[in-house]
């Protein structure tokens, strides 16, 4: 933190950068949505609130190489998380960084699953690195960049299966 900040301006900064962590909690808690206790039936995702974390105009680089523009694209794409009858996103080593009205988060996220189609018990670890915006709503997620460190099935481990399909779509 600067050192040269005032006492209202270190408020200010810590405050903007919990709301930051909170929003990236609640994008965690509706991209998981509540799990299926059948297996073979999908979790409940509110997709209306999950886009309204995000900008209109936002991007979403997903952990599987794709770009998804823009809120209501968004607001689609989190449809295919359904899919899956479980998925726990756990979120650490939080680092972020405000700059006025911008600014960035960078994540590791830990999500055990279930597998949609094989109902495979599974492991997915990636790194988050996301831009956020304040607008008249308060902080929304402007850009998330994520890249898969491994996604693997827990029988077998990442040493021996570094990347499995995840069946979400």
């Amino acid at each position: 933190m600067k050192n040269d900040l005032t006492l209202e301006q270190a408020l200010q900064l810590w405050h903007d950068t919990e709301e930051i962590k909170n929003l990236k909690a609640q994008y965690c808690y509706l991209a998981d949505g509540i799990p299926s206790l059948d297996v073979n039936k999908p979790r409940q995702v509110d997709f209306e609130q999950f886009a309204n974390l995000f900008t209109e105009d936002a991007a979403f680089h997903t952990s599987a190489g794709e770009l998804v523009q823009g809120r209501d694209r968004i607001r689609e794409y989190g449809r295919s998380f359904q899919a899956l009858p479980m998925a726990l996103h756990i979120i650490a080593t939080p680092q972020v960084k405000v700059d006025g009205d911008r600014a960035v988060g960078k994540w590791h996220g830990i999500v055990p699953l279930i597998t949609a189609i094989n109902k495979i018990a599974a492991l997915m670890v990636v790194r988050y690195e996301d831009e956020f915006v304040r607008t008249g709503e308060g902080w929304k997620i402007k850009s998330i960049k994520s890249e898969r460190y491994f996604s693997s099935p827990l029988d077998q481990g990442w040493a021996k299966v570094r990347f499995m399909a995840l069946e979400s779509s």
